[in-house]
């Protein structure tokens, strides 16, 4: 379908809310031809007068904004998305205005909705799939020197094939090998413990910490500890004291599963409570988990996660 330029909110219809957070509210959009799209619009506190246009070009990196202004997070979003340029697994955006950000429609809604179901179909198959895109997006950010410091699965979307789209980059910053960055950002559930400790940190490391989470619930459909990273958590304190084969020996007999010997162990070096010791992207990529082949197609996938779908559907209707 043909795509028209679109300068502002006047040239949009508005159909219905899709979504919201703290800091905003997303609409499903089209286009006067018919072409829809995600609108988000900022709550007044967190919105300024900037306008910003993003076109398609030969180089993502020449319609880049730079400014040395502090931004709020809707203009720091824009900002990160403008420098990081374009990449598969990243939502791409079209315009903002100050108070709304323009971006592709991602039809297949959020992750966290996928892997709340606790659905046996997500299994350590799928999740290899996903965890994958995963990485692949945030080894790009990470080359280009930024941290997300807010990868949850509410903030990972998923386009009409199903595919992974990182989402929400107002947290995200640049992050210099070896600094200490020191503003306490994220969701309680996804934060490192030295990020609620309310100590220096390194936005890569905290960064593979939740994806370690997120990793976790996608196989599981719940958090690997009660409520957070702490010392004093029932389950995390396992992996503060050393002692994750108690954890997960725990776990499988509680819960009934049969994890690999892999993925345990990939769970357990993202998941380490001294950052120190917590593994690295490149130490991801070459894990026997990372590198085993993926035993699905794409239709398979595809299938699988549009069975979740439809029981994601059944139950809102309930």
């Amino acid at each position: 379908m043909a795509r028209t330029t679109i300068d502002s909110v006047a040239d949009l219809k508005i159909y219905k809310k899709i979504g919201h957070g703290k800091t905003a509210e997303v609409f499903l959009v089209k286009d006067v031809m018919n072409n829809s799209y995600a609108l988000k619009k900022f709550r007044n506190e967190y919105t300024s007068q900037q306008q910003l246009t993003f076109k398609d070009s030969s180089s993502p990196r020449e319609n880049s904004y730079h400014s040395t202004s502090c931004f709020s997070d809707p203009e720091n979003e824009v900002k990160v998305l403008s420098e990081l340029g374009n990449h598969p697994n990243i939502t791409r955006i079209h315009f903002f205005d100050g108070q709304h950000i323009l971006m592709d429609l991602n039809r297949n809604g959020e992750l966290f909705d996928y892997i709340s179901l606790g659905s046996p179909l997500f299994d350590e198959e799928l999740a290899r799939f996903y965890f994958r895109q995963m990485v692949d997006v945030i080894d790009f950010m990470q080359q280009s020197s930024y941290a997300h410091r807010d990868i949850k699965p509410e903030n990972i979307l998923l386009d009409e094939h199903f595919n992974l789209k990182l989402s929400d980059f107002g947290f995200s910053t640049k992050q210099q090998e070896g600094e200490q960055l020191t503003h306490i950002l994220g969701t309680d559930g996804y934060m490192a413990p030295e990020l609620l400790r309310g100590r220096g940190y390194d936005g890569f490391k905290v960064d593979i910490f939740a994806m370690g989470v997120v990793l976790f619930c996608m196989v599981n459909g719940f958090p690997p500890y009660y409520k957070k990273a702490i010392a004093t958590d029932p389950y995390y304190r396992f992996f503060v004291e050393k002692r994750t084969h108690v954890y997960w020996s725990c776990l499988q007999r509680k819960y009934n599963k049969n994890y690999s010997n892999e993925f345990m162990s990939l769970v357990t070096g993202m998941l380490a409570y001294n950052p120190q010791e917590r593994i690295d992207l490149q130490m991801i990529k070459s894990h026997p988990w990372y590198q085993k082949p993926c035993s699905l197609t794409t239709e398979e996938i595809i299938s699988r996660m549009t069975q979740i779908r439809s029981q994601i559907n059944t139950e809102a209707n309930v």
